[in-house]
């Protein structure tokens, strides 16, 4: 990533406070740290702490940084930063290890805004360090000096009275043993307590905030005590803020789930009433269906009734076509036999006539003979009137075969149409059997449907029943849902209240 030769700066009031893993994973950066630096919070998270690291910060630092660490000590120093975009920004770092229950689990870092100074050491300290070279700690030599002092007077003061009279030599040495005893603090104890605060604090850092002269590792291990007591402040304040951010999101969900949980109990007495008119409606729908059932089975049994009615009615109209027929053939054989007779009439008037015809020639023939043929022109006469009578009686007999060819036809006709009709009443009745059939298989499945329904009906009204009784316990529920939501948004205040309390208590000792 590229680097920017811009600096940006922070509120002084800001501390930018991160955690991390024993691996330099952050596991959590507070808003402060995100905005100075430009990453989101999630881009952050679970990145090593590197991600920042400027490339003008010396390896010696780090060292001086993990030795504390690693010794469970903590560091403070100054640290430049590298921001997302490129940019740089300074902090004032204070680093300690991390417990939980007695655990090392990480560390924790609390930054702020550094002094212009610091700053300016730090740049040059850091030059020097990158540049190879090394810093020498110019107070030890001041302490040797002291040390020197002290001894070179001790001298001098043991030479003068040996050489004075010796009645003041005595008082001489304890004159000297008194300086020396008055003094041992300054020259004995001070000197070996800065030695031993020297191996604890001579690094860059200590350079850095109090320089380089005899009581500076002093003011050093003082300022690391006053930054613990701010990173403490610092993380106290820190917590404190996410317990009001938290407080404030418990009262706001804890109204939203009263207000919920009204919604909610109004949509459950609604539900209620809903269920029990479908409970209702469901023993409604079982009793009709039970009732329809019983109907179907009675309409069931008319239409078997029915279709064996209608069985009975095609065997007869069957019966009845073939006598139909059988009757149009007899009508057709007699309408034959009319014509028969017909024509035998026909011959009997020929013969009439021709019997007619001989009679007249007999009775002309018998005038013509006179006396002689008297007798055979009597019987001529008679012949002659059993001709008439005859052709009477066949006139009116073809008179009668005609009425009764007539007649046939007519019956002929009728017995045609009357087998037709019967032929149709045998396909309708055929028809209508197939139907009545067909009605009956429905009904059967009607019955099979009511049957089912009914039971679902029957079945519909225990769930309803169940759901009846869930939908009273949810209410139930949702009454002490409302109840620990109330005293989740009382407890809620009193955190927000406690908090604010604690972040009063920083401020009072930041």
């Amino acid at each position: 990533m590229a680097t920017l030769n811009q600096e940006v700066t922070f509120d002084k009031s800001l501390q930018l406070v991160s955690t991390t893993d024993l691996q330099g994973d952050i596991t959590y950066a507070n808003e402060a740290f995100c905005e100075v630096a430009g990453y989101s919070y999630e881009e952050l998270l679970g990145q090593h702490h590197n991600i920042v690291r400027h490339p003008d910060m010396p390896k010696a630092a780090f060292a001086d940084l993990w030795k504390k660490l690693k010794a469970g000590e903590a560091w403070r120093g100054m640290v430049k930063n590298r921001c997302k975009d490129g940019r740089y920004y300074w902090v004032d770092a204070y680093v300690t290890p991390l417990y939980e229950e007695g655990q090392h689990i990480g560390y924790q870092s609390v930054r702020v805004s550094p002094k212009s100074e610091h700053k300016q050491r730090a740049e040059m300290i850091y030059h020097k360090l990158n540049n190879g070279k090394h810093i020498e700690p110019l107070w030890s030599g001041r302490v040797a000096r002291v040390w020197t002092s002290a001894i070179i007077l001790l001298m001098g003061l043991l030479w003068v009275s040996m050489n004075i009279d010796s009645r003041y030599a005595l008082l001489e040495l304890l004159f000297v043993a008194s300086l020396f005893f008055l003094n041992f603090n300054e020259l004995v104890t001070t000197p070996w307590k800065l030695n031993k605060l020297k191996q604890s604090f001579d690094s860059p850092s200590r350079y850095i905030y109090e320089g380089t002269e005899l009581f500076d590792v002093a003011r050093f291990h003082i300022g690391l005590l006053e930054a613990r007591i701010k990173t403490i402040l610092g993380r106290t304040a820190d917590s404190t803020k996410r317990l009001q951010i938290l407080s404030k999101e418990l009262a706001t969900i804890s109204i939203t789930t009263s207000k919920a949980v009204d919604i909610e109990t109004v949509e459950l007495e609604q539900l209620s009433a809903a269920i029990h008119q479908m409970s209702m409606t469901a023993s409604e729908i079982s009793n009709s269906t039970v009732t329809a059932t019983d109907k179907v089975g009675e309409t069931q049994k008319h239409c078997e009734q029915t279709q064996i009615n209608m069985s009975e009615t095609r065997q007869q109209v069957e019966t009845l076509s073939e006598d139909v027929k059988q009757a149009a053939n007899l009508a057709k054989e007699l309408t034959d036999d009319a014509d028969g007779i017909a024509k035998v009439m026909e011959e009997i008037q020929g013969i009439a006539y021709q019997t007619n015809l001989l009679a007249l020639n007999a009775a002309i023939e018998a005038a013509r003979a006179g006396e002689k043929g008297r007798g055979f022109s009597v019987v001529a006469d008679e012949v002659r009137a059993l001709s008439n009578r005859t052709h009477q009686a066949t006139s009116l007999i073809e008179q009668s075969v005609d009425k009764m060819q007539n007649s046939l036809a007519s019956w002929e006709d009728r017995m045609t149409q009357s087998s037709g009709q019967a032929e149709q009443c045998l396909l309708t009745a055929s028809r209508s059997s197939e139907l009545v059939a067909d009605i009956s298989n429905m009904m059967n499945e009607v019955h099979d449907v009511s049957t089912t329904i009914s039971v679902a009906a029957e079945q519909q009204s225990v769930v309803s029943a169940n759901i009846s009784e869930n939908v009273a316990k949810i209410s139930q529920l949702s009454q002490e849902t409302k109840h620990h939501a109330s005293e989740l948004k009382t407890s809620s205040s009193e955190l927000a209240k406690k908090s604010n309390d604690i972040a009063s208590l920083s401020d009072m000792f930041a």
